[in-house]
């Protein structure tokens, strides 16, 4: 497992908490701590603050990120200019010089499946949700959780904000679904979080035992 120095780490984290977002301190340190030694997913990266926070520890994290926004925005949301939101991505990533254990996969998560299957190849330890926050679009990202490793944790930002009921509608019936394959972790924030318990996912490579 990758150890990083506490000088290092802290140092580190000082210089990513300027990059503007919603997730908040403590979401991010406890998301470094839980990706050290990893393989990780995100799904929704914006501006890099949590790809960043990931960055720091993970082995390799790959980013699953359109630049192209919600399908629909609520009325207190503002209209983004998306080209902005991806120049600050690849400025923020490099400016932590990370960008040699961060790979960017620029398309919704809907159509990225089989790409990003293959691309973890059988070691993803790590999903970070934090995409689309209507119900069809999380239901659609908790079908990741397949690929997870057992002992793998899945973290899902926003479950507990109330301006997002879908999250948590989603992340509750996922569960009730999935509950034994999964256990629920302690997390912070508006974080909900999950551990696999043993293996979901079989590449058609591997034979089929009946």
């Amino acid at each position: 497992m990758m150890m990083v120095s506490d000088k290092y780490f802290f140092s580190a984290v000082r210089r990513v908490n300027e990059i503007p977002c919603h997730l908040d301190l403590n979401e991010g340190v406890w998301l470094s701590s839980i990706a050290e030694g990893r393989v990780v997913l995100e799904i929704g990266s914006y501006k890099g603050r949590s790809s960043c926070f990931i960055g720091l520890t993970a082995r390799m994290l790959f980013c699953c990120e359109a630049f192209c926004g919600q399908k629909s925005i609520r009325n207190d949301q503002s209209v983004v200019d998306f080209r902005e939101v991806r120049r600050a991505w690849y400025e923020n990533v490099s400016n932590h010089k990370l960008r040699a254990r961060i790979e960017l996969i620029e398309m919704r998560s809907e159509d990225a499946f089989d790409i990003i299957r293959e691309k973890c190849s059988g070691e993803l330890g790590l999903l970070f949700i934090d995409g689309g926050h209507d119900l069809e679009n999380v239901m659609n990202d908790l079908r990741y959780t397949k690929l997870l490793i057992p002992g793998g944790i899945v973290a899902v930002h926003d479950y507990s904000h109330p301006s997002y009921p879908d999250v948590a509608k989603a992340v509750d019936q996922w569960s009730k679904t999935n509950r034994h394959e999964f256990k629920e972790l302690s997390a912070v924030g508006t974080m909900a979080a999950f551990v696999a318990m043993q293996k979901l996912y079989f590449s058609s490579s591997q034979p089929v035992i009946s």
